[in-house]
């Protein structure tokens, strides 16, 4: 399962043994989104993160006048994940849309 696996660009040896990936490498799925999906919406919580194999995310959240407010873009190789929502459990402010098609390790 190690082997020619995208996610060994970012959990590799010697950081990681052999057997720590054969146990990390199986819990990632991989997933297609389209273009204008979104990742996660404002007043959800995240259960997941992602890593990015291609494509393009931006991350926003909307101000009191309804504008959006751009706060991040997320590139190739890029993890994507709202960090208070996800391990604190909390509604997101943020929302994370994918403005190409992507292919993520979810």
């Amino acid at each position: 399962m190690t082997e020619q696996h995208y996610l060994n660009i970012i959990f590799k040896e010697p950081e990681f043994s052999k057997a720590e990936l054969e146990q990390i490498l199986p819990l990632f799925k991989r997933v297609q989104i389209s273009k204008n999906d979104y990742l996660l919406k404002e007043g959800k919580v995240s259960n997941y993160y992602w890593y990015l194999e291609t494509g393009f995310v931006r991350s926003f959240a909307v101000d009191t006048d309804g504008d959006e407010i751009t706060t991040n873009f997320f590139s190739p190789g890029e993890l994507v994940i709202d960090w208070t929502s996800f391990f604190m459990r909390l509604q997101t402010h943020e929302n994370l849309l994918a403005i190409t098609d992507i292919v993520a390790w979810q």
